[in-house]
């Protein structure tokens, strides 16, 4: 378990930006054990924080302090509200004001033998009524974090939310970055992916950046040939299939990944389904999106994948920036500040005007 903040983080024992991260105060580690190791059945509440979009760049104590702000008002005192799944089931939400209206959070009951266990039907069940929400009109909603309550407790058990990326970028002096139209797509599809708040399309991005490695080799292969570069060009990384089992996958789909191309490979099916989410037509049963269980997935499968695509990319840009660019851009000239305005973009040779 990883202590960071005042925070334990359960699991994912090796958490990733963008993945679902389980986080317990250090204050309920004692009694989040306690309630583990009796495995009752028992009630607990969970509170969802709705937002517009998931936060990636903040730290976790700051999301933790985050509040709903989700364009959504109550009227009058908390509104206790149901969503009929027809026949005999029905799901009841709590919907609780601020002072000022607008929307707190939402709770909703789940009876379980674990916290942890609590998460995956309450996402699922907030997700629903969020998309039934839809009715009556279109809005920006998500759930931003997730916290577990027992029902005898204020203190909240454990929170599950998207693990920020922690990093911080501090640069200058320095004179410019050198851009390169082989790169170009590439960046900006990684720059996607990384931006993505839904694990879903995350996913899909990530999927085409690691198809994207493949390509980018072949195209730095020729160039190697063309003038004769003596280092090789380096291969993708290994696969630490430990690190897949991290996030929830059996051991039999994490041991069958070693090689780069086993991410592509094993992770077909789930590409397949979420980019045609409605339909049978790979043989699996319809993907739901709303599904707590889904969500988790593809928040640790969007992680995994977007990390080892960026691991490889990095090393090809670095083999490309040492030892392809020189040939490529001899004769460049050096842009000097006082030299400005003889770079001045000019639209017109950006958008023509016949542009179509």
């Amino acid at each position: 378990m990883l202590m960071q903040n005042e925070q334990y983080i359960l699991r994912p024992q090796v958490p990733l930006p963008g993945c679902l991260a389980q986080i317990i105060p250090m204050s309920q580690v004692k009694t989040f054990y306690e309630i583990e190791s009796q495995r009752e059945q028992r009630l607990f509440i969970v509170r969802a924080v709705i937002g517009e979009n998931v936060p990636l760049g903040l730290d976790i104590p700051r999301l933790l302090s985050l509040q709903s702000d989700s364009l959504m008002s109550i009227n009058g005192g908390p509104l206790t509200i149901y969503l009929h799944h027809s026949g005999l089931r029905a799901t009841f939400y709590d919907l609780v004001p601020k002072t000022n209206g607008e929307l707190s959070h939402i709770d909703v009951h789940v009876e379980a033998d674990h916290p942890d266990a609590a998460i995956g039907p309450a996402r699922t069940a907030v997700n629903q009524f969020l998309d039934a929400l839809m009715r009556e009109v279109w809005l920006p909603l998500t759930i931003v974090r997730l916290d577990v309550f027992s029902a005898t407790s204020e203190m909240p058990l454990m929170h599950e939310l998207h693990y920020p990326f922690l990093i911080r970028l501090n640069f200058g002096p320095m004179g410019g970055y050198d851009s390169f139209p082989l790169l170009a797509e590439y960046e900006a599809l990684a720059r996607e992916a990384i931006l993505a708040t839904s694990p879903y399309y995350r996913f899909s991005c990530a999927f085409r950046l690691c198809e994207a490695v493949g390509h980018f080799r072949s195209q730095i292969r020729k160039f190697v040939e063309e003038f004769n570069v003596s280092t090789p060009v380096p291969k993708p990384p290994d696969i630490d299939g430990d690190l897949a089992l991290n996030f929830g996958f059996t051991p039999e789909f994490s041991g069958n990944l070693r090689k780069f191309n086993d991410l592509i490979a094993q992770f077909a099916k789930f590409r397949n389904a979420v980019s045609h989410p409605l339909t049978k037509k790979f043989g699996e049963k319809p993907l739901h999106l709303s599904d707590g269980y889904n969500y988790r997935l593809y928040a640790g499968a969007s992680s995994l994948m977007l990390h080892y695509a960026h691991l490889a990319l990095d090393e090809l840009r670095i083999f490309f920036n040492v030892h392809v660019s020189p040939h490529l851009f001899r004769g460049s000239i050096l842009p000097e500040i006082g030299r400005r305005q003889d770079f001045v973009i000019k639209a017109s040779s950006i958008w023509p005007n016949d542009a179509t």
